[in-house]
């Protein structure tokens, strides 16, 4: 499986750089000065803000500068070619809020300046966001899922900002190929076949990342130079950190457990490996081939298969590190000018399985750690290892501040509650103690901790958190981000409105929207689409109703009731509407109307009954049914004239008393219509 996927990641390496998108059959909808060049959405034009009304199935080209694309959550669904959203030598907009799915490229961004692409989510694309010779872009707080090879690819790119985005089931997560000076900071990229990925790069940071459980690699390095990767989880993958063919580079600070190997240099020389932390990988937490001049210090190497393997590498220093009960502590072979330690006072290594003894009392052991595997011309010693952990330190170790979020989970790393904090310290065996910890808001005001304190603000909060051992040891500030979305997303119906009344097959568009200022929306769905018109096609009364969920998982949903009506003629005569009508009892009366739809077709086949209350001093008494004359009818229902087109009832008033009299003419759509009329007997 493994041969298969590599096999995979070579042909993308191939293929996913030779398409630059084409454009869908469908007419690319445009985005320019004047705003869309189709009705899907509205324009803003003090603030150059289009928002999209509307799903589509086209590719948006944005053909001007400085333009803000919102997206209010919806989604452009594309037929696998072409490019979601096409940016060319654009600078200054802003893309944020929706879903693009099965594109070529979800995004492209070429020879574009200072964009921010945020909140998108790039959905099974062949590419989720291309960005090709462009500078000082923002690529933040995107999702990007299962795109057939990369989730991110800057190409050429300079000065690019990638931070907080989450990137799974893609094959490459992250990829910087050729490009320099760029910083991708606190994403995360798991489920990959490479997490993240440098290919022939310079001057670039990576940190604060998550990369794991990936198929190949957490992070991998090729061809790339003078870049910095630090304080990135790496865990469960195949291979955790990668470099071939890499120098200078810096890797510092870094997590790497749970994979096939911790740090692997390939071909790689002068590069730093520094103040990582390698534990529990199956084969090698440090593994060098045909790799020089390297610097490994300070480095804790626990529990791994082999703890350091040196093999055809020459000139590499190795000290001041940590090996703790790995199956094998260290092997190095067929290379010269290795070295495991340096002159007093730095000396070598701690190695768990040899402490003592130490005569002098200088701190380290007696004799050399001397570690040799027969007839596999694998050699090494390290001439001054330390009797304890971190013997190099002022007091043996630094502390080290673990920090613990409570509160209720929602979805996409958000809590739906209040987030109790708790800090935990520790100096480690050897220490001289935790003196204190102590946490800040701002980064300036530092506040004593003394037990949990509650995080209640929604939206982001970032505190800074760090420990100060007895000796002084001051351990380096940490930060950590609490996402807090406790409200659900707002649900805004504009029509149709509760209780409103619509006309039999009026034609009326329906107007909702799902926002959400804090952690955004995630989807959103209505009774129909809003712009979609609502159901009018038979009298009654009816429901429609908004649902959405937001990417903390608050749900909302908000109903209202409308009712579609017939147009009412009023009655006709010789029954005036406003209730003067005067009739001699014993009389029969024609009582007569008409019903239509929003577009003037007569409605035929209403069910309309007729009712009588007596009026006594203005108020209508109990009421009784109406009786007709006709023999076309045997109840209170009226008939339909096809000649006339009216409803028609002859009112029979022979068995009713002088005075007023209430008429009630009671439809099937739910309403009921009054007029009254006098008898009288002389």
């Amino acid at each position: 499986m493994r041969k298969s996927l590599i096999i995979l990641i070579i042909t993308g390496l191939v293929l996913g750089f030779t398409s630059v998108g084409t454009v869908l059959a469908a007419t690319p909808i445009t985005l320019g000065d004047v705003g869309w060049s189709q009705p899907v959405g509205t324009w803003d034009q003090a603030t150059r803000t289009a928002s999209l009304m509307k799903d589509l199935n086209a590719q948006i080209q944005i053909k001007s500068d400085g333009i803000t694309l919102e997206g209010n959550g919806h989604v452009i669904t594309g037929n696998g070619t072409g490019d979601g959203i096409y940016l060319l030598m654009r600078n200054g907009v802003t893309i944020k809020n929706l879903k693009i799915k099965k594109f070529t490229n979800g995004i492209q961004m070429r020879l574009s300046n200072g964009n921010t692409v945020t909140g998108v989510t790039a959905l099974k694309n062949t590419r989720g966001i291309w960005v090709i010779n462009s500078r000082n872009n923002d690529i933040e707080n995107n999702v990007l899922d299962g795109n057939n090879y990369q989730g991110l690819l800057i190409q050429a790119g300079i000065g690019n900002k990638v931070a907080g985005n989450s990137a799974c089931g893609n094959i490459f997560g992250l990829y910087l190929m050729g490009s320099s000076g760029n910083t991708v900071t606190g994403n995360t990229a798991s489920n990959e076949g490479c997490g993240i990925w440098l290919m022939g790069c310079g001057y670039n940071t990576v940190a604060d990342n998550t990369a794991n459980n990936n198929s190949v690699f957490g992070i991998h390095m090729q061809g790339s130079t003078d870049n910095i990767v630090e304080r990135n989880t790496v865990s469960d993958n195949v291979g955790g950190v990668r470099l071939m063919g890499c120098q200078k580079n810096t890797i510092a600070n870094n997590t790497a457990v749970n994979s096939g190997t911790g740090i692997n240099l390939q071909g790689s020389p002068n590069n730093i490996i520094s103040g990582n932390v390698l534990e529990k990988n199956k084969y090698y937490g440090v593994y060098f081939i045909n790799a020089g001049g390297n610097t490994v210090n300070e480095n804790t190497i626990t529990e791994n298969g082999c703890g350091i393997h040196i093999w055809n590498s020459y000139n590499n220093k190795v000290y001041n590190n940590n090996f703790i009960n790995n199956t094998t502590q260290a092997t190095a072979g067929i290379g010269s000018g290795n070295v495991f330690n340096l002159e007093k006072p730095v000396g070598g290594n701690y190695w768990s399985n040899w402490t003592s003894p130490d005569a002098d009392g200088d701190g380290f052991v007696d004799n050399p750690y001397v570690f040799v595997r027969p007839n596999r011309m694998c050699y090494g010693q390290d001439n001054l290892p330390w009797t304890r952990r971190d013997g190099w330190q002022l007091d043996g170790i630094q502390p080290s501040t673990t920090v613990l979020l409570s509160g209720i989970p929602g979805q996409n790393g958000w809590f739906i509650s209040d987030v109790e904090v708790t800090l935990t310290a520790a100096d480690g065996e050897g220490g001289s103690g935790v003196a204190r910890t102590e946490y800040s808001f701002n980064g300036t005001d530092w506040v004593v901790y003394s037990g949990p304190f509650t995080i209640t603000d929604e939206g982001t909060t970032t505190f800074r958190y760090r420990s100060v051992d007895n000796s002084g040891n001051v351990e380096e500030v940490r930060e950590q981000a609490a996402k807090i979305d406790k409200t659900p997303p707002q649900i805004t119906i504009n029509t149709p409105l509760d209780g409103s009344e619509l006309l039999l097959n009026q034609n009326v568009p329906a107007d909702w929207s799902a926002t959400d200022e804090i952690s955004g929306v995630a989807s959103a769905a209505g009774t129909v689409p809003s712009g979609v018109a609502v159901d009018t096609a038979i009298t009654s009364a009816k429901e429609f109703t908004v649902t959405a969920v937001d990417n903390a998982g608050n749900q909302a949903a908000k109903t209202v009731n409308y009712y579609v009506r017939y147009a009412y003629s009023g009655v006709l005569p010789p029954i005036d509407n406003d209730g003067g009508s005067t009739f001699k009892l014993g009389r029969c009366i024609p009582v007569k109307f008409r019903l239509q739809d929003a577009d003037g077709n007569y409605a035929t086949k209403a069910t309309v009954r007729l009712y009588l209350a007596k009026v006594v001093e203005g108020v209508p008494g109990d009421e009784i049914e109406a009786v007709s004359n006709s023999q076309a009818v045997d109840d209170n229902s009226f008939r339909y004239s096809t000649d006339e087109n009216q409803y028609l009832f002859n009112l029979e008033t022979k068995d009713l008393s002088v005075g007023t009299w209430q008429l009630r003419i009671a439809l099937d759509d739910g309403s009921s219509k009054y007029v009254t009329i006098s008898l009288w007997d002389k």
